[in-house]
C-alpha cells in the first residue's frame, strides 16, 4: 500500500531506539532515515547529500560472472511499504452478505418498478 508523507505512523518504541517519539508523520521517519546515513555515511554537506540522494554518486560495480568493472553511479532511496494485515474471515464473509442482500434488494426493486408500469 503506498503512504503519503502526511500519513501518520505509530510503531513500538523497541524498534525505534534512535527516534524519541513512537508517533510522527511519514516525512519525519524519512528525515530520521537520512540522518543516521549522514552520520554513518559522512556526509555533511546538502551537496553530498544531494549528490546521495538524487544525482547518484559515481561508482564501479563488478558484477559476479563479468569480465570486466562497469562504471555507473549509486544513488540512496529511503522507500517504506505498508502491508496491511489480513482482515479476519468472518469480516469478509460478513461484508459479501451484506452486498449479496444489496444486490438482491435492488434487483427487486427493480422488478417491482417494472411490474408497476406493466
Amino acid at each position: 500500500m503506498s503512504l503519503s508523507e502526511d500519513d501518520v505512523i505509530y510503531i513500538d518504541k523497541t524498534y525505534l531506539a534512535w527516534y524519541e517519539h513512537p508517533m510522527f508523520k511519514l516525512s519525519q521517519l524519512k528525515t530520521q532515515i537520512k540522518l543516521l546515513l549522514r552520520k554513518y555515511i559522512g556526509y555533511h554537506s546538502e551537496e553530498k547529500e544531494k549528490k546521495w540522494f538524487e544525482d547518484g554518486v559515481d561508482c564501479e560495480i563488478l558484477k559476479v560472472g563479468a569480465k570486466n568493472w562497469q562504471k555507473g553511479k549509486i544513488k540512496l532511496t529511503v522507500k517504506l511499504d505498508f502491508i496491511p494485515e489480513e482482515i479476519e474471515t468472518e469480516e469478509i464473509s460478513t461484508n459479501r452478505i451484506a452486498q449479496q442482500n444489496l444486490a438482491e434488494t435492488s434487483l427487486e426493486d427493480i422488478r417491482q418498478k417494472i411490474n408497476q408500469v406493466n
